[in-house]
Order: structure tokens, then C-alpha cells, then sequence
């Protein structure tokens, strides 16, 4: 009977899915056939959205910048003449407006349009991996067998790390343990006496050397000196007894660290989605389905992956939105404040005048500078408010992206290096970015070794440097004509590579 039961159990145990929330504090279990199946269908259900509402961001995004364009031209555009026309310069100050706006859009869109329609597969991320695997001395594995045998040594490594990452945390533990239940400077073992059930805070320290015993009574502190003394007569010569020290509260599990988390910065592993191997610093994107070299994130607004290939053109797109922002905020802020002033009142009476007397009121003038006719109201309010508000969401999310450009760091890095920085700083240690090369060599490795003004323009230009940061010219991409390396033997990937330290020993 004790053998099926526990057999059934077993089995009842396996079926089912068990979760905890509060760091364990309150458990659930939940059956896993169900559960298997709904987050399934979750996964296709939210897959389905991803790719109808992509487009649909596509064609939202474009509509904006057209609104603002057309609102520009067809509005703020008369306006600026009608300020201008007592102006000796308003030809070429007119003509600076429409240049300004003109070339920000065509950045605006040109960039939109290489981050949309860039892919991260194809011939050119085989042409950058090939060249990753030589600057880091890797041996790609090129047929099935390799391939097989590098998932094989990469499993292999990261079980080894594993299993050493945790070997050290609980003797971490054991020592933090010790430490707590252990021996004073003294040479007298503390024993808490509510372990013994005393209520009144109690601490017998019992001396190693000698059977002598002191008391210290935390909670009654007018205990007078006789009693002390009788205490002590009491439990003097009594046989030294183990006391187990009290339980503790079971500690919150902790965040599991993810497998690129253990890897030195140069190591490569294996994508088991692809089923290929995975560069340092790349990433599985679930929704494009494609392995990204230095993976960002996935933005929806452009319905792709931002990673190596396209990440230029994402900040220089940011960047031009802000400052077309910026300006179409500058420019409305007249007009906007004028709406409710007394000059838009005396302009929309003139303009009712004439809309009695004439049909034409499309040839209607601007009478007072900067201020609205009742049918632009709505136009500029829109364009003052959606310029101002996505003004300044996009500046947040641009300066934190050149933040990490000076930094040499990826979203996904950004939060894997804050909690390597925790760490560290419990172990009283300090984490160093192993791709910090430098604010310069930073900007170069996303922008190039140009002009930093020129870098801004549009182009078409790959990356001039590798994926991973590499001091020195060896991390400066090959031209094409430089592309072909001399055969190499084949070897093996060992679990070690010569240029990657053991990762296990810092995280």
C-alpha cells in the first residue's frame, strides 16, 4: 500500500505545475495539461496581436508625421509669412523654415523606414558572424556533426558553471551561518534561550575554557546582583549541553540568473531555438523569430527587432523626432496661447464679417500675427499638445539610449549589469562593464570613426566594428575585399576559450 500510494503521488506530482508568490511565502498548484494548453494558446493568441498591430503602429506613425507636415505647410506656414511680410529678410527666413522641416523629415522617415525594413538575417549577418568567429578565435562550426558537437561542450559548460555558482553560494551560506552561530572574540558560544522557549530574552553565554556561566538579561535590566549570583551558583557546574540555534526564516528565493549571465564576454553559445551558434552579446527574438546580433529590444512602432544591424538608425530616428518635436512645439506655443486671448476674439469677428459678405473664405488673411482662425484651432491645439507631450517621452527614452551608446551597453545589458552590480556590491566588489572601451570608442563602435556630425546624416553604411567591443584594430570589420581568411585546421571548441575568463568566478 505504501509503494502505490507513494507511486500515485509521484505521478500526481508531475502533472501538475507548482509556483510560488512573496518569495515563497504562499504556494499554488495548478494542473499542467491546462495550464500547458492555455499558455499555448496565450502565446499564439499574443503572437497574432503583435504581428496585426505592427503594421497598424506603421501606418499610425506615418499618419502623425504626415498630420504634423501638412499642419506646417497649410497652416503655420501663412502664419509665418503674414509675421515676415514687413521683413527685409522674410524670403530667406521663410526659406530656412521650409528647409529645416524638410530635412528633419526626410530623416525622420529615412531612418523609420532602415530600422523597419532592415533584416538581422541574411547574407550580412553571416558575413559579420564569420568575422566575429575569427576576431574571437572561435572555430564556427560549419556542418551538422559540428554543430552538434559544440551544443554538446556548450550544455556541458554551462552545467559546470551552474553546479559551481551554487557549490559556492551555499558555502557562502554555511560561512554566513557560522558567523551567525558561532564563536565570539572571546572564545564563549552564544546561545539564544528562545530557542528554550524563554520569553524573557535571556542570553546564557557558556564558556568554552571554564563550566562558569553569565547572564545577560536584555528584556529585565533591574535584576540586581544577587540574583546573578544565584544564577550562576545554579548552572556552574552543570555538563556543557548542545543548544540547536534558532530557525530562521526561510530566506526569498532569489532571481535565477539567465545563461548569458555566466559566459565571459567574448564566449559564444548555442541557441537552442535556432539550433546554431550564439554570438556574444546576441539574442533570440521570439517575435521575428531570428537570432539578433546585439540585441536591444523589440519595438512594435517598427515592427522589428532593434539590434546590431539596424541601432543607428533607431537613435538617429529618436533624435530627429526630438528636435522636429522640439521645433513644432516652439512653433505652436504662440498660436496656442493666442486661441483664448482677446486677439483670437477680434481675428474670428473679422472673419465672420467677411464670411456674410464674401463666399471666398478660403482667401481670408491672418489680421493679427501668430493667432489662429477658427478653423485652425483644433489643428494647433492637436500639434501643440501631441509635439510637447511626445516631445518629452522621447527625449527620456533618446537620452537613455545615448547613455547606453557612451556606455557600450544594450537594454537587455543594461538591467544584467545592474544586478552584476548588486552583487557585487553585497561581496564588497565592484562590476566593470568588460565592453567599456571608452566614451570615444563607445560612440565609434555604433557610429564609426567619421565625423561625429557626418555620422547624423543618412546612410546606408554597415557597422564599421564588430558586435563585441574589441580594443584595437582587431575589432575593426574587414572590407570586403579583405574578407577571405586563409583556411584554419579545424579543433575543437573547448568549454574554455584562451581569450574568455571563467565567468562562474564573478556572478
Amino acid at each position: 500500500m505504501s509503494s502505490s500510494s507513494s507511486s500515485s503521488s509521484s505521478s500526481l506530482g508531475s502533472q501538475r505545475r507548482y509556483f510560488s508568490v512573496m518569495g515563497g511565502r504562499f504556494r499554488f498548484q495548478i494542473p499542467k495539461r491546462p495550464l500547458d494548453a492555455s499558455l499555448s494558446f496565450l502565446g499564439v493568441f499574443v503572437d497574432g496581436c503583435v504581428y496585426v498591430i505592427g503594421p497598424v503602429l506603421i501606418c499610425l506613425a506615418v499618419a502623425i508625421a504626415g498630420g504634423l507636415a501638412h499642419t506646417f505647410f497649410s497652416i503655420l506656414l501663412p502664419m509665418l509669412q503674414h509675421y515676415y511680410q514687413h521683413d527685409a529678410l522674410s524670403n530667406t527666413k521663410l526659406t530656412c523654415h521650409i528647409g529645416y522641416v524638410v530635412f528633419v523629415l526626410v530623416n525622420v522617415l529615412y531612418n523609420y523606414y532602415m530600422c523597419v525594413m532592415t533584416p538581422n538575417k541574411g547574407p550580412t549577418y553571416d558575413r559579420i558572424v564569420r568575422e566575429l568567429a575569427v576576431a574571437t578565435d572561435f572555430c564556427y562550426p560549419e556542418t551538422p556533426p559540428q554543430v552538434a558537437e559544440w551544443k554538446r561542450n556548450y550544455e556541458e559548460m554551462m552545467i559546470f558553471r551552474s553546479q559551481r555558482r551554487q557549490a559556492r553560494a551555499a558555502q557562502a551560506q554555511a560561512q554566513r551561518q557560522q558567523q551567525e552561530n558561532g564563536q565570539n572574540g572571546d572564545g564563549t558560544t552564544v546561545v539564544r534561550s528562545d530557542a528554550l522557549n524563554n520569553t524573557n530574552g535571556v542570553t546564557h553565554r557558556h564558556n568554552t575554557g571554564s563550566n562558569s556561566v553569565t547572564i545577560d538579561c536584555s528584556s529585565n535590566a533591574t535584576t540586581t546582583n544577587a540574583a546573578a549570583k544565584n544564577s550562576t551558583a545554579t548552572t556552574a557546574n552543570t555538563p556543557k549541553v548542545k543548544v540547536a540555534p534558532k530557525q530562521q526564516k526561510p530566506q526569498r528565493q532569489k532571481q535565477a540568473l539567465r545563461g548569458w549571465m555566466l559566459m565571459g564576454p567574448q564566449e559564444w553559445g548555442f541557441c537552442s531555438y535556432s539550433n546554431q551558434p550564439k554570438p556574444p552579446r546576441s539574442h533570440y527574438d521570439h517575435v521575428t523569430k531570428v537570432l539578433v546580433l546585439n540585441m536591444d529590444h523589440y519595438c512594435p512602432w517598427m515592427f522589428n527587432c532593434v539590434g546590431y544591424l539596424n541601432y543607428r538608425y533607431f537613435v538617429n530616428f529618436l533624435f530627429y523626432v526630438f528636435v522636429g518635436l522640439m521645433y513644432g512645439t516652439w512653433l505652436t506655443y504662440s498660436p496656442f496661447r493666442n486661441m483664448s486671448g482677446s486677439n483670437y476674439v477680434t481675428q474670428a469677428k473679422w472673419f465672420r464679417q467677411q464670411q456674410q459678405h464674401d463666399d471666398h473664405t478660403e482667401k481670408f488673411t491672418h489680421m493679427i500675427n501668430m493667432t489662429p482662425l477658427p478653423s485652425e484651432r483644433t489643428p494647433i491645439a492637436f500639434a501643440f499638445m501631441l509635439s510637447l507631450s511626445v516631445g518629452i517621452a522621447v527625449a527620456c527614452l533618446l537620452g537613455f539610449h545615448l547613455y547606453l551608446v557612451l556606455t557600450a551597453q544594450t537594454t537587455i545589458e543594461f538591467h544584467g549589469n545592474c544586478a552584476n552590480r548588486k552583487r557585487a556590491k553585497q561581496r564588497k566588489t565592484v562590476w566593470i562593464n568588460p565592453y567599456d572601451l571608452g566614451c570615444l570608442r563607445n560612440w565609434q563602435q555604433v557610429y564609426g570613426a567619421g565625423n561625429i556630425l557626418l555620422s547624423l546624416l543618412p546612410s546606408s553604411r554597415e557597422p564599421e566594428f564588430l558586435p563585441v567591443p574589441i580594443a584595437g584594430e582587431i575589432g575593426r570589420r574587414k572590407q570586403s575585399s579583405q574578407q577571405q581568411q586563409p583556411p584554419r585546421q579545424r579543433k575543437t571548441n573547448s568549454i574554455r576559450s584562451k581569450n574568455n575568463h571563467d565567468v562562474a568566478e564573478i556572478v
